[in-house]
């Protein structure tokens, strides 16, 4: 890996708490702990320079030591973008949808993890935002686990100054338990725009084409899991504006 370069974490916002054991700390501020499905921006200065950030630590909060994996799963990517990350193991130019890794990572209890998470992302001339979700987990306990997502934003916007500046996205109520409203404006100049919402998992759960004067849609959110979501509005392969929302029942 060569020099690494840190960039500023986004606010945190509040989500469903953290896993029994395993918790992620900012790396820059060991004292602030991260939400479960918080996002971290790194802000890209260049399209045609790799950027290699370590923006989280891994903490066992357990009273034993644990041995720990990372999983990641592409939520929204930037087609011709590479993209590698180490956790144990480096795993290069690797974006695949999901990939868990092979090396197990020891952590004493109250500790921090001594293999640090270094992410690297190089958008290769292309413009538009990526997003990456890490889950850390517990090797033999699989359903204790922290995650965080990492969205990679070079600064330009992938429509027109206008289109970004007229469009607004909104979920009601957040969190949601029964239905849900998602209210878009300003897609009207997009030329084929899609409603996406998306799990941690990086699974779609609804979709649906927006359509000239439906702005406005309900989603029957109460067959779905607990925990965190994203809505996206997409534009062919475009991404052109991503939130978070909650269920919670």
């Amino acid at each position: 890996m060569k020099k690494l370069l840190l960039w500023a974490a986004a606010p945190l916002l509040m989500g469903p708490l953290c896993a029994q054991n395993i918790a992620l700390y900012s790396f820059k501020d060991e004292d602030k702990v991260l939400a479960n499905g918080d996002t971290i921006t790194v802000f890209l200065p260049s399209l045609d320079q790799t950027q290699e950030n370590v923006l989280v630590k891994v903490k066992n909060i357990g009273p034993n030591a644990i041995r720990t994996n990372l999983r990641q799963r592409v939520i929204n990517r930037i087609q011709g973008a590479t993209y590698s990350f180490c956790y144990g193991n480096c795993y290069e130019d690797n974006f695949e949808a999901v990939l868990t890794g092979d090396a197990i990572v020891n952590i004493l209890s109250g500790g921090f993890s001594e293999d640090l998470c270094i992410m690297d992302y190089n958008p290769n001339g292309k413009a538009g935002t990526t997003f990456v979700l890490y889950t850390f987990f517990n090797t033999d306990t699989p359903e204790d686990t922290a995650s965080v997502v990492i969205r990679y934003d070079d600064g330009h916007v992938a429509v027109s100054d206008a289109d970004a500046k007229a469009f607004r996205m909104s979920v009601s109520p957040n969190p949601a338990s029964g239905n849900a409203r998602i209210s878009v404006q300003g897609y009207e100049t997009l030329k084929h725009p899609v409603l996406r919402v998306s799990n941690l998992l990086g699974i779609t759960v609804f979709e649906k084409q927006i359509t000239p004067g439906a702005g406005s849609f309900q989603v029957d959110v109460s067959s779905w899991k607990s925990g965190v979501y994203f809505y996206s509005v997409w534009d062919g392969d475009r991404n052109i504006g991503t939130k978070k929302m909650i269920v919670s029942h």
